[in-house]
């Protein structure tokens, strides 16, 4: 597969503004496009990735000559361990409430046996439900979400990340007081109160061999509260400066998806989510303007083949 765009078919009705087109093409920096009606989506951790030999070099007293500015070939030796390019972005769809059983038909189009019955169970009991969706099923999950007036969407184009590094995609528009509930491996239903707190989904990926072409996506509901300062984070393409957030995350509630050409994942609400603070619910879940909506999360992650080099 060359770099070029992923299009996920033609856009819902106008109406809806759907940004149903997620783009995996170079991009350096993550931007939002959304309709006019939610808040934005926001990517809260960008990458700002510093080499381990930038960290320990002086910087120099004068301008670079022109031979500095030229890069040196790569060796042979350093040539095979550069790793894929990998490149992520997602999609949320909020959908009203109301409309839940109109938007049933999306699941007839989504395969939910990518995790054991196991994980399903418990992340069902966290309120929340998982799939996996392939592109060419994209028109028929469309055509229900079509059905429905009053969707709005935001939409993160295609970011490169290294392995590892977390990217950190926004729920709230504003940080709120909250009680938030999960259910342990154990069937143990816990919870704490969070003041000043916004809810995101962590979002990383790895690659179990530099030669595959299917990426392990784990995505995890976290609670934040203010910012404590900086953190490093060591990745393949050196360290990544992090901001340093209190809270938790919920691993009871987390997803990993193995994601090859043409796939994506797809998180939304399940039953159990009315449950009062229960986590599924309070992170896919929002009410505004007198109406509650569902959030249909669809993430999307491809290798380039063309970076990869052996």
């Amino acid at each position: 597969m060359t770099e070029q765009q992923y299009r996920w078919q033609r856009p819902v009705r106008s109406g809806c503004v759907l940004a149903v087109t997620l783009v995996l093409a170079g991009c350096s920096t993550p931007t939002a496009r959304q309709s006019a009606e939610p808040g934005p989506w926001r990517p809260l951790d960008v990458p700002t990735l510093v080499s381990d030999e930038a960290l320990l070099s002086p910087a120099p007293a004068s301008p670079p000559s022109d031979d500095e500015l030229t890069p040196p070939l790569p060796s042979a030796t350093a040539a095979r361990t550069v790793r894929p390019d990998v490149l992520v972005g997602a999609i949320h769809v909020q959908v009203p409430r109301v409309a839940r059983p109109r938007v049933e038909g999306v699941w007839s189009h989504v395969r939910e046996d990518l995790v054991d019955a196991d994980t399903a169970l418990r992340l069902r009991r966290n309120g929340l439900r998982v799939g996996l969706g392939r592109t060419e099923w994209w028109d028929a999950i469309q055509a229900a979400l079509d059905s429905v007036p009053g969707v709005r969407s935001s939409e993160i184009p295609a970011v490169r990340l290294p392995p590892g590094y977390p990217l950190a995609l926004e729920l709230d528009r504003e940080p709120h007081e909250q009680t938030l509930f999960y259910v342990g491996e154990d069937l143990v239903l816990s919870g704490e109160s969070w003041p000043e707190s916004r809810n995101v989904l962590r979002l990383s990926y790895s690659l179990e061999r530099l030669r595959s072409s299917r990426v392990r996506v784990a995505v995890v509901p976290e609670v934040r509260q203010a910012q404590r300062g900086w953190k490093w984070l060591h990745t393949d393409a050196g360290l990544a400066r992090l901001p340093d957030f209190g809270g938790r995350s919920f691993a009871a509630a987390a997803v990993t998806a193995d994601l090859g050409d043409g796939d994506f994942l797809v998180i939304a609400p399940s039953e159990d989510a009315e449950l009062y603070g229960l986590v599924g619910g309070a992170f896919l879940t929002q009410q505004e303007d007198g109406e509650r909506f569902d959030s249909y999360v669809f993430i999307r992650a491809g290798v380039n083949h063309d970076a990869r080099r052996y």
